[in-house]
Formats: structure tokens, C-alpha cells, sequence
């Protein structure tokens, strides 16, 4: 055997191009499993790290514990640490536990078997995946998943290719060596000596390449990341390396390199001695498996004649060589499809966020033109503003009228705002400057002119929304909904304005209507929130409040 082995290596120091190609096949693959599974896992610590800055680092907080409280916290198993705090707001001395698990029912048995009052920190045993599934580790891995997924599936198809040409050009040599004796575990150990030389080259300099790739982009990306976090700490994402996950990698990796290595292996035990000494396989053709068509000179020449029948010379390889092309292409738009999936969850999870670096309000009556007032504020530097004035109201919405992925989320949505035939949401009249209103017309191809009727005044909203619902475990998903029904378009609601004092009484109310005339594709520049949005003309303001 280490006859053998002492071959192989001779026959890879001959072939310096192919092993050379292979090796960095193998470093490729390493590489990218390292930055898929190490990002994701970074990704992860930072959160947790994010959540820890923000609202400390404990698991369950107890509120009134005695010190009989405190002696069965401290001598139950799941017990790591505590600490006191002071609640501000309820003058209130806390104790904040720190367990040996993260589960969140363990965590949970583990407070109720104290017997005090007690809240979870949720939100940080839900970035350790304390749900057991929670919608961000569910997400961040499952798609890593996929993404191992599709890189050990290209990598298979690009290292076997290798080795397949490899197999190839020793299929004489194996059948020289079965001819005196070889037997075909032998020539398989050989095979897959070859594969585990091959990797331990590629491997740890995949591992190191990995490493230093992804640690730079989480480096440059750093800033960008920070749109997760809304508490404004000073956390940045970084490359945080797991001995185990990096153990992970370098299994699925030598797995890659071993099954790309088996199967050609496996084809060449199958062919006799004589056989492979002759090659006899590997020129076998008939006259009419190469033939090709008159349609195929005529539109790609002579050269695409010849391609045609080298491809059917070796068909095996044509469809390795389709397959890697595929895989390619779906890793690219995988890839390109999370990335336009994280940008839209961005923007959904930052609603306060309106694009604008200054905001300037003005309350009350007493307040100057808004139109000296912009060209007051836009000074040198200012390079977009605009103004709009807002009434806060509660529109009331006819199920009749209301699309039906709202209503398919029932109370879960609506909540105690809905009545047997209606709901009511908080909404947001907003009247934009005249000329902004013309822009946003023209930018969702609307004809702007029935907005400015004095007689029937109409509104813009933007019926495409997101929202964040959780379930029973805390899990939170993603759920796209519209208000309106585009068939019931144009639509007249009613707007209730009531003032209250500081007692909660009524003080005055008012109901005026609005008339929905369009939708719009996005949120004008400077709005953002969850309220139901009507956009009028700022010109159109009186006719519409009356």
C-alpha cells in the first residue's frame, strides 16, 4: 500500500497543472463554507452582543424577593450568577439571574419553581434561539443551510471533474496495476489517498482564505449592519470564530472532496484490466451518436458543428460542465434574492426611519408660511427638502370595502378596533407641499389634476404594507397586507378627530370624509410609521378639514 501511496504522489508532482487546479477547487469550497457558516454565526453573536449593551446581560429577572427567594435561586441547578439592579421607575430593587441554559422553557420552569414574581429577557434568549426556533436564528440558519447546500453541490460538481480527469488519464496505470496483482480496494485507497493529499493542501489554506474574507467584509460592512440595531449603542459586528463551527466547516468540506473523489473511483473499478491498458473505453463511439443536424452548421458554422459533436463525445462531461453552470446560477440568485429579502426586512423593522437628516416642526396656529419658512431653512448643503402639514383622526373601514389578506389575519390585526361590519385604524392626514404632490403623482404615473378638485378633494395612499406578528412562543414573522380592496377604489371614509383633556375627557370632535382615489408604490420622502396615510395636496387642505 505504501507503494502505492508513494505512485500517487509522484503522479500528482507530474501533473502539477491538474493537482494544482484541483487544490484551489478544494481551497475555493473551504473558503466559501467557512464565510457562510462563520457569517451567519457571527452575525448571531452580534446580535446577542447588541441586545446585551442595551438591556444587560441576564436571562430572568425576579422583582420582591425575600431572602428565602434568594437561597432556592441559588441552589437550584440551572443557577450561574445574579445581580442588583435598581428599577428607577418603580423604586423597586431587582434581581437579575443569569442561568446555565438559554432554553426558553427551561429558563421559564426554572422561574416558576422560584415562586416570585419574575419577566424573561426575551429578546436576548431569543437571539440564543431560546424559542427553540425563533424567526431570526431560524432565518439567519435555514439560509445558511442553503447556502452550504448549494456550495456542497457545486463543489462536488467541480472537484469530481478533476478527479474525473484525474481517474482518467491513470485509467491505464490502474489497469497496469491490476494486471500484477492490484485489487480494487487498493486502487479505491489510492484514489482516495489522493483526495485526502489534495485536501489537507486546499483545506487550510480554504480555512485561512475563509477567515480572512469574510472577516473583512463583516469589517466593511459594519456600519451598514448597525440598521439592526435601534438602541444606538456602540456595537459593531466582527468576526467572532467558533472552534466548532470552524470543525463544521472542514467536515462538510473533506465530505465535499471525499464523495467528489469516490465516484469516479468507483467507475474505474468497474473496468477490466485489458480494457483500461487498451483505453478502449474512452474512444468507443458510433458514427451516428456524434452526427449533427443542418440546422446546427447553419446557425453557429463550422465550429458550432464541432462543439456539438464534443459534446456528444462525451456526454458525461458536457452535463457535469451544464449542472456546474446551473448550480452557479442559482447560488448568484439565492444570493441576490437574501439580499433583497434583508434590505425589504431592514426598512420594515426600521419604521421611524424617514430618510431625512433634520426635522423642524412647528405646533399651534401661530406658525409662519411654510413657504418662506423652506426657503429660510434651505441653506447651503441642503440638497432635498420639503414641507407637510399632518391631522392625527381614526378612519373607520367597511369589511365590505377592506382587502382580503387584512381580513385574513382576523383578530390578530384588528385586534378590539373592529365591530361586526367595520374597523377602525389610527390614520394620518397629510397634506405635501403642491408641487411635491405634482412629483409624486408623476413618479407613480398618476394623473395629478382630480386631486386639486375643490369640489371633491381625493387622497393617495400606499395600500402595500408590512407588519411583524408573533405568535404564542414569541416567534415573529413577516406578514404583507393591503387596507383597501383595489376593486372598491375610489373609496369615501369617514375621519373622526377627537380632543381629549388631561383627565381623558372629551373635549371636541369632528367627522369629515376623505375620498381614496390611488394607491402609490412607496412612502413619500419624510413619512414613515404604521398609520393609514392619506396624502393631499397642500393647496386642497381647507376644502378638505373644513
Amino acid at each position: 500500500m505504501n507503494i502505492l501511496n508513494t505512485y500517487t504522489r509522484k503522479s500528482l508532482l507530474r501533473n502539477r497543472t491538474r493537482t494544482l487546479v484541483t487544490v484551489i477547487g478544494i481551497l475555493l469550497s473551504m473558503a466559501l463554507f467557512t464565510a457562510v457558516i462563520e457569517g451567519a454565526y457571527s452575525g448571531q453573536q452580534y446580535l446577542i452582543r447588541s441586545v446585551i449593551a442595551a438591556d444587560g446581560d441576564w436571562h430572568v429577572a425576579f422583582s420582591g424577593t425575600t431572602q428565602a427567594d434568594l437561597e432556592r435561586i441559588e441552589a437550584d441547578p440551572l443557577y450561574l450568577s445574579h445581580e442588583y439592579v435598581v428599577d428607577e421607575d418603580a423604586d423597586n430593587l431587582v434581581l437579575q439571574v443569569k442561568t446555565k441554559t438559554t432554553k426558553m422553557n427551561e429558563v421559564q420552569d426554572f422561574a416558576v419553581r422560584i415562586g416570585a414574581d419574575y419577566s424573561l429577557h426575551r429578546d436576548l434568549l431569543m437571539m440564543y434561539g431560546g424559542f427553540g426556533s425563533s424567526y431570526f436564528t431560524s432565518a439567519l440558519y435555514g439560509f445558511a443551510a442553503v447556502l452550504v447546500g448549494l456550495v456542497f453541490f457545486g463543489s462536488v460538481s467541480l472537484i469530481y471533474n478533476s478527479f474525473s480527469i484525474s481517474v482518467s488519464e491513470r485509467t491505464r496505470q490502474f489497469g497496469i496495476l491490476k494486471s500484477i496483482g492490484a485489487t480494487k480496494k487498493q486502487i479505491r485507497r489510492s484514489v482516495l489517498y489522493e483526495a485526502l493529499v489534495l485536501a489537507g493542501v486546499g483545506i487550510p489554506l480554504g480555512l485561512i482564505v475563509g477567515c480572512v474574507g469574510i472577516g473583512l467584509t463583516l469589517y466593511f460592512l459594519r456600519d451598514a449592519f448597525s440598521a439592526f440595531v435601534m438602541d444606538g449603542s456602540e456595537v459593531k459586528i466582527r468576526l467572532v470564530l467558533n472552534p466548532l463551527i470552524l470543525l463544521c466547516a472542514v467536515l462538510v468540506c473533506l465530505l465535499t472532496t471525499l464523495i467528489s473523489a469516490w465516484v469516479p473511483a468507483r467507475r474505474a473499478m468497474g473496468i477490466m484490466p485489458i480494457d483500461a491498458i487498451r483505453q478502449s473505453g474512452d474512444v468507443k463511439i458510433r458514427a451516428k451518436e456524434v452526427r449533427t443536424s443542418r440546422v446546427t452548421e447553419k446557425l453557429f458554422g463550422f465550429e458550432g458543428t464541432m462543439a456539438s459533436k464534443n459534446f456528444k463525445r462525451n456526454r458525461k462531461r458536457y452535463r457535469s460542465t451544464v449542472v456546474s453552470l446551473f448550480l452557479s446560477v442559482v447560488l448568484f440568485i439565492s444570493a441576490a434574492s437574501f439580499c433583497a429579502y434583508l434590505t425589504d426586512t431592514v426598512d420594515s423593522a426600521t419604521d421611524y426611519d424617514t430618510g431625512e437628516d433634520i426635522a423642524y416642526y412647528t405646533v399651534g396656529d401661530d406658525r409662519p408660511d411654510p413657504e418662506e419658512l423652506l426657503r429660510a431653512l434651505s441653506v447651503e448643503g441642503v440638497t432635498q427638502a420639503l414641507y407637510y402639514e399632518e391631522k392625527s383622526a381614526m378612519a373607520t373601514v367597511a369589511f365590505a370595502d377592506a382587502d382580503p389578506s387584512l381580513l385574513a389575519l382576523g383578530d390578530t390585526m384588528l385586534g378590539d378596533s373592529s365591530t361586526d361590519d367595520a374597523f377602525t385604524w389610527w390614520a394620518l392626514a397629510c397634506f405635501l407641499r403642491d408641487e411635491d404632490f405634482r412629483a409624486l403623482c408623476a413618479e407613480n404615473r398618476i394623473d395629478p389634476e382630480p386631486y386639486f378638485d375643490p369640489d371633491n378633494p381625493m387622497a393617495l395612499i400606499k395600500d402595500e404594507n408590512t407588519t411583524r406578528l408573533y405568535d404564542e412562543e414569541g416567534n415573529a414573522r413577516l406578514v404583507d397586507f393591503r387596507y383597501f380592496d383595489p376593486a372598491a377604489l375610489p373609496l369615501t371614509l369617514t375621519l373622526s378627530d377627537e380632543d381629549y383633556d388631561e383627565e381623558g375627557e372629551l373635549v371636541s370632535s369632528a367627522d369629515y370624509t376623505v375620498t381614496v382615489g390611488g394607491t402609490i408604490r412607496e412612502q413619500p420622502y419624510g413619512f414613515s410609521g404604521a398609520a393609514m396615510m392619506f396624502y393631499f395636496p397642500f393647496g386642497m387642505r381647507d376644502q378638505v378639514m373644513g
